[in-house]
C-alpha cells in the first residue's frame, strides 16, 4: 500500500548527448504516467548538445540535474535516487519509448507479487527486432565462456550454449529471471535503499547485472514481463565514447569476475575467463585502432600493386622483356602512390561516406596530381607515362571496387551520402500525417510520401490500413514507414512493426507533440533523426572541398577546350575573367539564385543552381537554394554547367 505523502513511482533518466531521443522518450513517459502519482527526474551527464538549453522549457514538470562532468551511468542514477520519493523506481534509458499502459501494469504486477523486487519489459530495437538482453542469466563462467566464444550466437535458442540470454525461455511470456537490463529497470525503493543503489565502481556497463544479483541474493525475485513490449533504440548515449566504450565494457566484466568468482572451483575458471575477457578486449581495441588506417593501407597496396602490374605488362608486351633501366623505380612507384592517395585524401576520399558519385572525383583528382608529379620528375628517372596512366587507372578502379564491396558487406563507419530513395508511408491520423509532412518539408527531406496508413475509419489521404499494410509493402517499393504515436498507442503499433521487420525498410517514430522523428537505420546501427531544422550538405567541409575541386576540374577542362567555347559563344574577355575568378576562389561556377543569407556561405556564382529562376519568377529562389544546399553533390554542378553552357561566357 502506498504510504501517505509518497508517490507511486519515480522515473530516473540519465542523458548524454541525445536531445531528440530524450525529447521523444519524455513525451512517451508522460503519456504512460497518465493519472499516476509520479515524478520524472533527468540527470544530464555534461552533454555537449543543446539538451539542457531546450528540454527544461519543454518539460517544466520534469526535475533536471546538470552535471559539469560525466559521472557515468551508476553514479548519475544514484544522484537522483537519493532524492526520489516514489515507492517504485524506474531507471530508464533516454533512447526508449514506453507503451502507454506499461507503467500501470508494472505497478499492478508489484502489487500482486510482493516478492518481486525488480522487473523489466520485453525490448525491441528501432528496427523491430527483439533484444535478447531483455532477459539474462547470471554470467557464470560457463555461460560467459559460451558467449565470448560465439557459441551462444550459433545456438540462440539453446538453454545450454545460450544460457546467458536464456534462449530457451519464450520471450513473449513472463518469467522470473536472474538479471534485468538497465535500459528499463523497475525496483522497489525500499530494496534499493537497503542495497545502496547501483555500485558506482561500474561506469557504464555491468551495474545492472550487479544490482540484479544483489536483489536475488536479498531474497527477492527479478521478473521479465514478456507480455509488455517497448522500444529501445540501443546504445545512442554511448555511441560517441569511441574506444572508451570498449574500455568501460571490459573493465566492468573484469570487475564483476573479481567480485563474484574468487572462491572455490570457480576461482580457476575465473582466471581463464579473465584471460578470455582480456584477449577479447584487446581484439576490440586493436580493431578500433586499425579501422581508421585500414582503408588507406588497402589503397596503398592496391595502387602500388597496380603500378607494378602495369610495369611488368608494359615490359613484357611492348619492350620485349627489357626493363626501363631505372634503379630507383620501386621508390618512384611509392612516390607516385603517395602522391595519388595524398591528393585523393585532400579531395575527400576518406570521408565516412559511400556513394559512387562521391568517390570518383577524389580518384580523378589523384590521377591528375600523379601525372603532374611524374611530369616534373628529372628526365633521367622518367620511365613510362603509359605505365603511370595505366597503373593509376587500374588502381583507381580497384579502389572503387573495394569501396563498393566494403559498403555492401556493411563496413563499419560507412554511411550513405545520398538523397532518399524509395517511398515513405506515414501510419497515423490525418492530423498526424499532416504534421509529418510538414516536418519533412521543413527539414527539406527529399522523400516521396506515398500516403497514409489509416488507423481509424477516416480514409482521407490513405493508401492502406493496418490490415493491408504488410501486403501493400510487399507489392509497392516502400523504403520507410513513419509510425505516429499519439492517437495510436505504441502497444498497438508494435505488432505491425514486427511484421515488417527484415524487409529492408527503415522505421521512424514520432511521439506527439514532439518536433522530430527518431529511429535506427534499417541496415546499420546508426541512429537516424529528422529534426525540425535543416542539415545542409554544403555546411560539411568535405562537400565544400568537393565543390572547390569540381570548380578546378571544370576550369582545367574549359581552358583546354577554350577554342570550342570561343567559336560557339564568343566573348573571350568574359570567358577568361570567369575562369580566373573561379580558379582563384572569388567565384564558383554554380551559386545561389537568391541572397543565400541563411544558408552555408559560398562564393557568388557565375550561374545559379537553377538558372530557370531568372526566367520564371513564380519559382522561389529561396526554395531552390535550400534544396541545393541541403542535397548538394558535385554532379549537380556538372549538370547545371553543361545544361547552360552559354552562361560560362556571361
Amino acid at each position: 500500500m502506498q504510504k501517505p505523502g509518497n508517490l507511486q513511482l519515480s522515473i530516473i533518466i540519465v542523458n548524454y548527448n541525445v536531445r531528440y531521443f530524450l525529447e521523444q522518450c519524455l513525451y512517451s513517459v508522460q503519456r504512460a504516467v497518465g493519472s499516476l502519482a509520479a515524478e520524472i527526474r533527468v540527470v544530464d551527464n555534461h552533454s555537449a548538445d543543446d539538451s539542457m538549453d531546450v528540454l527544461p522549457a519543454l518539460f517544466p514538470e520534469v526535475i533536471f540535474y546538470r552535471n559539469t562532468v560525466n559521472l557515468g551511468f551508476a553514479r548519475a542514477n544514484n544522484q537522483a535516487l537519493a532524492d526520489c520519493k516514489g515507492d517504485i523506481i524506474l531507471f530508464l534509458n533516454p533512447d526508449t519509448l514506453l507503451p502507454e499502459d506499461g507503467l500501470t501494469r508494472a505497478l499492478d504486477f508489484f502489487s500482486c507479487h510482493p516478492n518481486a523486487g525488480a522487473l523489466g519489459f520485453r525490448m525491441l530495437d528501432g528496427r523491430g527486432r527483439y533484444l535478447p538482453e531483455s532477459k539474462r542469466a547470471f554470467p557464470t563462467p560457463m555461460a560467459s565462456f559460451w558467449k565470448l566464444t560465439g557459441m551462444a550466437g550459433l545456438f540462440p535458442r539453446s538453454g545450454f550454449f545460450n544460457r546467458y540470454a536464456l534462449g530457451h525461455l519464450d520471450p513473449l511470456q513472463n518469467h522470473a529471471i536472474p538479471v534485468l537490463a538497465g535500459a528499463c529497470f523497475f525496483a522497489r525503493k525500499s530494496i534499493l535503499d537497503k542495497l545502496g543503489g547501483f555500485d558506482e565502481r561500474y561506469f557504464l556497463y555491468g551495474e545492472d547485472i550487479d544490482l540484479s544479483h544483489k536483489i536475488t541474493r536479498a531474497g527477492y525475485e527479478n521478473w521479465y514481463l514478456g507480455e509488455i513490449s517497448m522500444l529501445h533504440f540501443k546504445g545512442e548515449s554511448s555511441n560517441g565514447l569511441g574506444l572508451h566504450r570498449v574500455r568501460f565494457f571490459y573493465q566492468a566484466m573484469r570487475l564483476f569476475v573479481n567480485q563474484y568468482f574468487q572462491k572455490g572451483p570457480a576461482k580457476l575458471f575465473s582466471w581463464l575467463l579473465q584471460l578470455a575477457i582480456l584477449l577479447r578486449g584487446l581484439l576490440s581495441a586493436v580493431k578500433r585502432l586499425i579501422r581508421p588506417v585500414f582503408l588507406p593501407l588497402m589503397d596503398v597496396l592496391l595502387l602500388y600493386a597496380s603500378l607494378q602490374i602495369m610495369r611488368f605488362l608494359w615490359i613484357a608486351g611492348l619492350r620485349g622483356g627489357k626493363d626501363f633501366g631505372v634503379p630507383e623505380l620501386p621508390f618512384l612507384l611509392l612516390l607516385l602512390t603517395a602522391s595519388f592517395l595524398g591528393a585523393a585524401a585532400v579531395a575527400g576520399l576518406y570521408e565516412k561516406r559511400y556513394r559512387t558519385a562521391q568517390i570518383i572525383p577524389p580518384l580523378i583528382f589523384g590521377c591528375l596530381v600523379t601525372l603532374a608529379v611524374y611530369s616534373v620528375l628529372p628526365e633521367s628517372v622518367r620511365f613510362s607515362r603509359g605505365v603511370v596512366i595505366g597503373g593509376v587507372l587500374l588502381g583507381g578502379t580497384w579502389i572503387l571496387v573495394f569501396r563498393s564491396l566494403s559498403y555492401a558487406i556493411g563496413y563499419a563507419g560507412w554511411k550513405r551520402d545520398a538523397e532518399a530513395e524509395g517511398q515513405t508511408l506515414v501510419a497515423g491520423s490525418v492530423a498526424e500525417y499532416g504534421q509529418v509532412r510538414e516536418l519533412f518539408t521543413h527539414a527539406l527531406q527529399q522523400e516521396q510520401i506515398l500516403g497514409r496508413v489509416a488507423i481509424d475509419e477516416d480514409r482521407r489521404d490513405s493508401v492502406c490500413d493496418w490490415e493491408t499494410l504488410s501486403a501493400f509493402v510487399a507489392s509497392i517499393p516502400v523504403s520507410c514507414v513513419v509510425f505516429c504515436i499519439g492517437e495510436t498507442r505504441l502497444s498497438s503499433l508494435i505488432p505491425h512493426l514486427e511484421t515488417l521487420t527484415g524487409r529492408g525498410i527503415r522505421f521512424l517514430f514520432h511521439v506527439s507533440p514532439g518536433g522530430s522523428l527518431v529511429g535506427s537505420h534499417s541496415l546499420t546501427a546508426d541512429a537516424e533523426i529528422v529534426k525540425p531544422f535543416v542539415q545542409y550538405q554544403l555546411a560539411d567541409p568535405y562537400q565544400l572541398r568537393l565543390k572547390r575541386l569540381t570548380d578546378w576540374v571544370l576550369c582545367i577542362f574549359l581552358l583546354l577546350s577554350f577554342p570550342f567555347w570561343m567559336i560557339r559563344y564568343g566573348k573571350p574577355g568574359r570567358f577568361f575573367r570567369n575562369l580566373f575568378q573561379v580558379f582563384t576562389g572569388k567565384k564558383t561556377w554554380v551559386g545561389y539564385a537568391g541572397s543565400g543569407d541563411k544558408l552555408p556561405q559560398i562564393p557568388k556564382g557565375v550561374m545559379t543552381n537553377f538558372p530557370a529562376v531568372q526566367v520564371h519568377s513564380k519559382i522561389s529562389p529561396e526554395i531552390t537554394d535550400g534544396y541545393y544546399a541541403k542535397n548538394y553533390n558535385w554532379w549537380k554542378d556538372m549538370r547545371v554547367v553543361f545544361s547552360n553552357p552559354g552562361l560560362i561566357c556571361r
